[in-house]
């Protein structure tokens, strides 16, 4: 059996993986498995500009490794499962293996981003939290765990305001390049819109221009 949480960042998606473990260990072998510790290995050149990273992407996470460690996993054979420093970006690997999992509970904000990973799921939960409680959730984590600088948490403060906000109004939606935090505007006229750092989708499908 798998679980499949998501939800915005910092709504309690963890919380509730070890709850819900709490509740049937004994009867059941859980596994619970953080999609964040499947960040793909950074190259030099991205490690030497972390700032401008961005990991709040689906194309951020390994999905190729984590499909393969679900279906190990789903098989009953061992498996050294991932986990990711945050504080180091590094990929460093469990001690131990991880095997005979009855039920296994998957994650993260991406959890259901990756159809063939949506697909092999019995049971999926999504978490709705309040946008303010969400913030002062991710500020606190930055600051006192993280261990990351003000200037950071605050560039971050601001792109989360923005991005909440644009994703109350139906009209407009973040635009998909990923070095863009800018956002597209639904037009009357066309269905191909441009943001205004000059990136130009179909604002139904958020893909490129297209016949």
């Amino acid at each position: 059996i798998i679980i499949g949480i998501s939800g915005g960042c910092f709504t309690g998606k963890k919380e509730l993986a070890e709850k819900i473990s709490e509740r049937i260990y004994g009867d059941y072998k859980v596994c619970i498995i953080h999609i964040s510790d499947y960040y793909k290995i950074l190259t030099k050149e991205e490690s030497k500009n972390i700032q401008n990273y961005n990991f709040d992407k689906p194309s951020a996470i390994d999905s190729e490794l984590l499909y393969s460690n679900l279906e190990l996993l789903m098989n009953n054979k061992p498996v050294r499962l991932p986990k990711y420093d945050m504080v180091k970006y590094e990929r460093i690997y469990e001690p131990e293996e991880k095997k005979e999992c009855q039920v296994i509970i998957l994650e993260g904000i991406f959890s259901f981003c990756f159809n063939k990973i949506l697909n092999l799921m019995d049971l999926k939960i999504f978490i709705d939290v309040d946008k303010d409680i969400q913030l002062s959730n991710i500020v606190y984590n930055d600051l006192f765990f993280k261990h990351r600088e003000l200037h950071s948490i605050i560039e971050k403060y601001h792109r989360f305001k923005k991005r909440a906000e644009i994703l109350k109004d139906k009209n407009k939606k973040m635009c998909p390049n990923p070095d863009c935090d800018s956002f597209l505007q639904k037009s009357d006229i066309s269905k191909y819109v441009q943001c205004e750092n000059g990136h130009k989708y179909c604002f139904d499908c958020l893909n490129p221009p297209h016949g």
